[in-house]
């Protein structure tokens, strides 16, 4: 048996995912400059989804500086997708939100 200690080294990658389902029955109801980045579900809900990389590719012995940082970014990210049209469209009026999707995926490897 071999002694030598044996170092693997990973790449992580972690994103966040939101699927917003809206409550109404017609695209109409949104402005127009919303209307592109919908999608119709099976049901005829309309959804929107929000998505942000949180780390690329990174490769750390020590992940102790990054952690702070992503508690922040996973406590914030709701209210952040939610306020998301608020921010960059001040003034259109969206449809009521009615649903927030949110799934979270762990990957031991």
């Amino acid at each position: 048996m071999d002694d030598k200690k044996t170092f693997l080294s990973f790449q992580v990658t972690i994103v966040l995912f939101s699927r917003i389902f809206y409550e109404t029955e017609s695209l109409e109801y949104f402005p127009e400059s919303v209307r592109s980045c919908l999608q119709k579900d099976y049901r005829g809900k309309f959804y929107e989804d929000f998505y942000r990389v949180a780390v690329q590719s990174e490769r750390m012995d020590d992940w102790a500086c990054v952690l702070p940082q992503l508690k922040l970014l996973f406590h914030d990210w709701q209210n952040t997708v939610l306020g998301y049209h608020q921010q960059n469209h001040p003034g259109m009026n969206i449809p009521k939100v009615f649903k927030v999707f949110k799934k979270k995926f762990v990957l031991n490897v």
